[in-house]
């Protein structure tokens, strides 16, 4: 019986041990092996969340059986609970593109918000991502994307900026889904210095017929103090790196704002649309289209 004690008291601590260790996690392509930097980790049913940083690395301080929901452009989403593994691979994704000769599309379109006044601004949370409703139902076409438009205005006083975009499809309830990026577009202080706020992305070749797509965006910033860099975020408006355009026409919107958010740091990591809310208003942004 007294043997049994010990046994159970090291039992115990190692089951405390497990619910609380700091981890060292690389995220790679599961073919060639190589870094997948700024992926976004999520630990499901939970208020954190992660991202890996320029060489693909995170560290996380977490429990051993936490489920964590890896994404990242290009690639499946994963869930995965970690156990004694260092690396999550994720897997290309196989997007089946229309069969178009591209060479015949010759007429271009901006869509979504182009005008926008330098004076109506809002704080971007860095532990939200937001994702712009884009309106393509009038185009009755199948087409390309070849730029994307975002007008941003940057806090200087913020080092290391880094900005990620995404494209998704709408899912059956209106909301964002699918990602039709090929690989990620990573925005950093140069992008925002320039002021031109258009990204060429045609080299991605993405050719769609969608009417609605989401032009995503979100946030942070990198600590490269440390020996291994991390990414940083906060919900400090002074050290929020950029400020969005909105729409002065539209804000702040009665109804059906074309502004959605998920929120980084909460248990629920659904989108959330904002149908009778003035927040957050209709912010500027559009793709410009070959077709």
């Amino acid at each position: 019986m007294n043997l049994r004690i010990p046994l159970i008291l090291f039992l115990l601590l190692q089951t405390l041990i497990s619910f609380s260790q700091n981890k060292s996690i690389l995220i790679a392509d599961s073919e060639d092996k190589t870094p997948l930097p700024y992926a976004t980790i999520k630990v499901v049913n939970s208020n954190k969340g992660f991202h890996s940083n320029r060489y693909g690395v995170v560290n996380l301080k977490i429990n051993e059986l936490d489920t964590l929901l890896v994404e990242y452009s290009g690639y499946s989403k994963r869930n995965v609970v970690i156990h004694n593994s260092d690396t999550i691979f994720l897997e290309r994704k196989i997007n089946m593109l229309p069969e178009v000769v591209v060479t015949k599309m010759r007429e271009r379109q901006n869509v979504g918000t182009f005008k926008y006044s330098t004076h109506n601004t809002l704080v971007f949370t860095t532990s939200m991502e937001y994702a712009i409703k884009i309106d393509l139902t009038q185009i009755k076409k199948t087409y390309k994307i070849e730029k994307v438009f975002l007008p941003v205005k940057l806090n200087k006083r913020i080092p290391n900026l880094i900005c990620k975009l995404h494209i998704y499809k709408a899912d059956d309830k209106g909301m964002p889904s699918d990602e039709l990026l090929e690989k990620p577009i990573i925005l950093k202080k140069e992008y925002f210095l320039n002021a031109s706020f258009f990204v060429d992305i045609s080299e991605q070749n993405i050719i769609t017929s969608e009417e609605i797509l989401f032009l995503g965006v979100e946030c942070f910033y990198e600590n490269i103090s440390k020996e291994t860099p991390e990414i940083q975020t906060s919900n400090n408006h002074y050290n929020s790196p950029i400020r969005l355009f909105y729409d002065n026409e539209t804000h702040p919107p009665k109804v059906n704002s074309q502004t959605f958010y998920r929120i980084f740091d909460r248990k629920n990591y659904n989108w959330i649309g904002n149908e009778n809310s003035s927040f957050p208003p209709n912010f500027c942004g559009g793709l410009v289209i070959l077709y």
